[in-house]
């Protein structure tokens, strides 16, 4: 990859700075914005943000070289990351390191000289159940040294995806039967954690709201895409509620059978089921999985119910905010004596009791 201009980084600077404060404050957001434009912060535009921004140079440069995601060296077309975390290396993550180093001929941190692949470690990619883990252009695989070279040539497949094919000649779809979501209180969740991520539940989602608007029941369905529920290995994971139904593994061409089938149908698609490594019986009920079957969760008891990104899930469903809306009825005496009464006690190693904390600062003021 060349390296950029010095009149078109500042330019990338300026053209950024137009929506946010000139102050120190926005110098991560400037930086993450050029370095997205470009795959990385070329010198100029480092410069260009500490003279608008008022930042000094060296602190500049000590905020780009202190975080990961930015880069002062120009990347490749293609970035290739091994997780090196624990998991990932008890099963055999070096190896497949060596092995991307020998086929790329270069080191981690270096990009190769056509300009098209970088290859880069990383500590850990929070999938360890998918391990050994390799990342190509954020989509995460679950690598071998067998599979490098089809792990590689890959992404060729995924530049020609932008050609346009002929549409396929849409099949006659018998009409669908939407009685059990009259009659019943029905939705559909997703797992978004970070275990299902990388198996690719996006897609799943995408996918999911996607079938539940063409078929036109999108109104009558609640859809959920969760926080993580725990069962990692086996994501991407998939609820219908009210039944607990749980379907592991899917993919998005499960998506139209889940929906027609079981959201719908309120029929169980078996082949999607968790299966007894016991007896091979397969399991319908998220309940009675043998990982969920012990658990009764209270902290976490929410999960699953409701989406981590919508505020009114959390207002409307779990009673969110009820403290808050209590102490704004309370003179500010009476919280701290609360919060006194409580126990409650900080989580920095001291354990400095934060009734106290409060009463102080609030005599210093």
């Amino acid at each position: 990859m060349s390296e950029v201009s010095s009149k078109k980084a500042n330019a990338c600077v300026d053209k950024v700075l137009k929506n946010l404060e000139n102050v120190p404050a926005s110098l991560i957001p400037v930086l993450q914005e050029v370095n997205e434009e470009f795959g990385y912060l070329p010198e100029p535009s480092v410069r260009r943000a500490s003279d608008r921004l008022n930042v000094p140079l060296s602190e500049a440069y000590h905020v780009a070289t202190f975080y990961t995601a930015f880069s002062l060296e120009p990347k490749g077309k293609h970035t290739v990351k091994v997780c090196t975390g624990t998991a990932c290396h008890v099963r055999g993550a070096p190896r497949i390191a060596d092995e991307l180093i020998r086929k790329l001929g270069v080191e981690p941190g270096e990009t190769t000289p056509d300009g098209k692949f970088t290859l880069e470690t990383v500590s850990c990619l929070g999938a360890c159940a998918l391990g050994p883990v390799v990342v190509v252009d954020d989509r995460y695989y679950q690598a071998s040294p067998s599979s490098l070279d089809k792990l590689l040539s890959s992404v060729d497949g995924k530049e020609k995806t932008g050609e346009e094919k002929p549409a396929p000649e849409a099949e006659a779809e018998e009409p669908v039967d939407v009685t059990r979501l009259m009659e019943t209180d029905v939705s559909v969740v997703v797992c978004g954690g970070t275990g299902c991520q990388a198996y690719g539940c996006e897609l799943v989602a995408q996918e999911m709201k996607s079938e539940l608007e063409r078929l036109g029941v999108s109104e009558k369905v609640d859809f959920i895409q969760s926080g993580c529920h725990g069962f990692c290995e086996c994501g991407p994971l998939v609820i219908v509620r009210p039944e607990n139904i749980l379907y592991q593994g899917v993919k998005p061409e499960n998506v139209q059978a889940i929906v027609r089938d079981t959201v719908i149908g309120g029929s169980v698609i078996d082949e999607l089921l968790y299966k007894d490594p016991a007896d091979g019986q397969s399991i319908v009920h998220e309940n009675d999985v043998p990982f969920y079957s012990g658990q009764q969760r209270v902290v976490f008891g929410d999960n699953g119910h409701i989406s981590p990104t919508r505020i009114d899930h959390y207002v409307d469903r779990c009673n969110g905010y009820q403290a808050m809306a209590k102490a704004l009825k309370m003179d500010p005496d009476a919280i701290i004596e609360a919060v006194s009464e409580s126990g409650l006690r900080g989580r920095g190693g001291g354990g400095f009791p934060t009734g106290r904390k409060w009463a102080t600062c609030r005599k210093a003021s």
